[in-house]
């Protein structure tokens, strides 16, 4: 079968059970041959031409004087379909017009030209073979002699050595940086589960016009509208106008500029507007208004020693502790941080047993921002409170680090 020729079959006499090779066939048998040399050309012309010190060749031939009678003949269209390896062709080249006892002087020197010959003979190989199974033996036996001999003098220290425990295994599986919501939900203390952090996809949620509702697969979580807020809360012009008309007109803004989607600028104007202009109406809300250094969304990273996170880890060991405060002002020369909230309350319920929970929730966190805040600006928090967007309410945060 050739791709340009065709199917080329067998005559078959069916009658005398019997088969002949046809004219078709060997046309196409001559043609593949011819192919196929070409192609093994090509692959050793690639082979000879990439080497960049030397080129190493080997090759191997039963009846030697035979051979090199073929390769006396020279190179040649017949020499080359004939011959039967790249030996062939190659010592075809080589060896034109050379006699049998020419040949063995050339081999003899081991030079030719600009090649380095050298022939090893069928005995010489079962020599080399032969001290190579003398060599397996005896280490064989030198294996087996193993157990009876003394032990090393320093069998003590590979001992010790092949035993060694890592002193610090509390530490492996601290990670060198934490935010400060992955220390808030640390489970038992489990750092083993922060070892390989695998950010969470996010679906976009849209917002139905006429009943003004989410269409979502899945119920939204409090992280996803919270962050709308703070977006939000962060490009106000505290400066400018702070009603709800004023407020809908930023978020628009905001929108223009491709900060929110169009349904997140939906989201954030019906969920929101109201709630942030009653936040700026209230005591917290005004303070901040007051005050001429307002510092919103602000990062940080500091450094923390594992142990008070831990008691069980090393001393030596730190963390980096990173996070983003929301919103912290200076007031007298002293700051108050201001932590938003969008936990739901359910005021059919006690009211005042969620909030305390929810105090107690945010203690750790935000004893961490008042930390980074006094150790980056070296200014006093005198005060840190939450403030609920969902009851308009704020909470002071009471640590016992404010208590004197």
């Amino acid at each position: 079968m050739h791709k340009e020729h065709g199917i080329a079959p067998k005559f078959v006499n069916v009658n005398e059970r019997t088969e002949k090779e046809t004219l078709a066939r060997t046309a196409i048998k001559l043609k593949i041959k011819k192919e196929n040399i070409s192609e093994e050309m090509r692959v050793l012309y690639v082979a000879m031409t990439r080497a960049i010190d030397r080129l190493i060749v080997a090759g191997t031939v039963s009846n030697l004087e035979q051979k090199q009678r073929n390769w006396r003949r020279g190179h040649s269209k017949y020499s080359v379909y004939k011959g039967l390896s790249y030996m062939d062709w190659i010592c075809s080249c080589l060896f034109e017009k050379i006699n049998y006892e020419y040949f063995n002087e050339i081999i003899k020197s081991g030079q030719w030209k600009n090649w380095n010959l050298k022939m090893i003979t069928r005995s010489e190989l079962s020599l080399n073979a032969s001290d190579d199974l003398n060599l397996k033996e005896s280490k064989i036996a030198a294996m087996n002699d193993f157990k009876y001999q003394e032990n090393s003098p320093r069998y003590e220290e590979i001992g010790r050595r092949l035993s060694f425990k890592y002193p610090h295994m509390t530490s492996v599986n601290v990670p060198a940086k934490l935010s400060v919501t992955e220390l808030k939900n640390l489970e038992n203390k489990e750092f083993s589960k922060l070892r390989y952090r695998i950010p969470t996809l996010i679906d976009i949620f849209k917002y139905n016009e006429t009943d003004n509702k989410f269409i979502l697969d899945k119920e939204i979580t409090g992280a996803e509208v919270g962050t709308l807020l703070h977006l939000v809360m962060e490009h106000l012009d505290l400066k400018g106008d702070l009603k709800k008309s004023g407020i809908i007109n930023t978020i628009k803004q905001m929108e223009d500029k491709k900060l929110l989607t169009e349904a997140e600028a939906k989201i954030a104007v019906s969920t929101y507007a109201e709630k942030i202009e009653e936040f700026f109406q209230s005591k917290v809300g005004k303070r901040i208004l007051n005050s001429s250094s307002v510092y919103r969304e602000a990062p940080f990273v500091f450094r923390k020693k594992a142990i008070d996170v831990l008691e069980s880890l090393n001393e030596e060991d730190l963390i980096l502790v990173q996070g983003i405060i929301d919103c912290y002002f200076i007031e007298d020369g002293e700051a108050v941080i201001v932590d938003y909230k969008t936990d739901k309350i359910d005021e059919t319920k006690n009211i005042a047993a969620q909030i305390n929970k929810l105090k107690e929730e945010y203690y750790d966190q935000v004893s961490l921002y008042k930390e980074a805040v006094e150790k980056i600006t070296g200014i006093n928090v005198k005060e840190c409170y939450l403030y609920l967007f969902s009851m308009g309410r704020e909470e002071v945060i009471i640590l016992s680090s404010l208590i004197d």
